[in-house]
């Protein structure tokens, strides 16, 4: 029997829930309870192929993804993940083939280089290969995660200054935080360099530093918090609606006891006279039926052209 549309937006609305929950397995159990194929809603698509991919069903999330992408206008987002998990399943035929199609749809989005980066890994190639694609991403994106991952890429190709400038970088540029620990520890353990002084501070006082940059970040949280609107009940929603309804209902009433038309059509015919007079008194012939008239309401002036 198929699902109605009631019974459809309540299943979803309790999948969205335990999905917030970060109770995965119950938003799957749910969405395994739903046929997919008869959706269109590319978002929601989206947040269903993601529930099976973190439940480990990987084979799933590409087939509602792929679902997804039929509907899709703008599929970037979906090649894109797409490629992820062909990389992650091993498929590199089809990681490959998916990798050529969002390159073709985005010449100039610098996450063609990571999964460039992805496929190069899954398929064992040399570092000196590896190192390319993550130069060309960090080139143009200051990103932490990555920039460590290009250092660690120079220190494995031997390129050790390489690795020493990217770590100076990382700790100059984020002070604190995971990769700026892990970076003082490739430069001074894998690259065997010393740290600066200022390196050493960071390291020695990273409570202090983190403590400090989660004061700055509640700070500038505080500064553009939008206030929380009110919950507004469903009974005083409906009763709102009801109230708006009738006022409708009594405007409509009491424009229809009251017309305004003839008052408005006695101005309209009063101000014709006065410019047909006025036009008389400057010589000019008025126009005749065929031709543009002159409509006047209270203090404006409208001219109707000719069709």
């Amino acid at each position: 029997m198929a699902m109605d549309k009631y019974e459809f937006n309540l299943k979803v609305d309790q999948m969205r829930k335990q999905y917030d929950l970060h109770d995965y397995q119950t938003a799957m159990k749910i969405a395994d309870g739903i046929d997919w194929r008869r959706v269109t809603n590319v978002n929601l698509l989206s947040l269903v192929s993601d529930i099976y991919e973190k439940n480990g069903e990987l084979e799933e999330a590409k087939e509602i993804l792929l679902l997804a992408m039929e509907s899709a206008s703008n599929a970037r987002h979906i090649v894109f993940r797409l490629t992820e998990l062909a990389i992650r399943t091993g498929n590199m035929e089809e990681a490959d083939a998916f990798c050529a199609e969002f390159e073709d749809l985005v010449h100039d989005d610098p996450r063609k280089y990571l999964l460039q980066y992805k496929i190069l890994s899954a398929k064992g190639a040399a570092p000196e290969q590896k190192i390319i694609p993550l130069e060309r991403y960090t080139a143009t994106e200051i990103d932490e995660q990555w920039m460590y991952e290009l250092a660690e890429q120079y220190l494995e190709a031997g390129q050790t200054a390489k690795c020493v400038a990217m770590c100076d970088r990382i700790m100059l540029f984020f002070g604190t935080g995971e990769y700026v620990q892990k970076a003082a520890e490739l430069k001074a353990d894998g690259a065997g360099a010393a740290l600066s002084a200022y390196q050493q501070d960071l390291i020695n006082n990273r409570e202090k530093a983190e403590e400090k940059l989660r004061i700055t970040e509640e700070k500038c949280r505080q500064a553009v918090e939008v206030p929380e609107v009110p919950a507004v009940d469903a009974d005083d929603l409906r009763a709102a609606r009801d109230r708006a309804r009738d006022l409708f209902r009594v405007v409509r009433l009491h424009k229809g006891l009251h017309p305004e038309r003839p008052r408005e059509a006695e101005e309209v015919r009063e101000c014709r006279v006065v410019q047909h007079r006025r036009d008389q008194q400057n010589g000019v012939r008025a126009r005749g039926a065929r031709g543009g008239h002159l409509v006047a309401r209270r203090d404006e002036v409208l001219v109707e052209d000719r069709d």
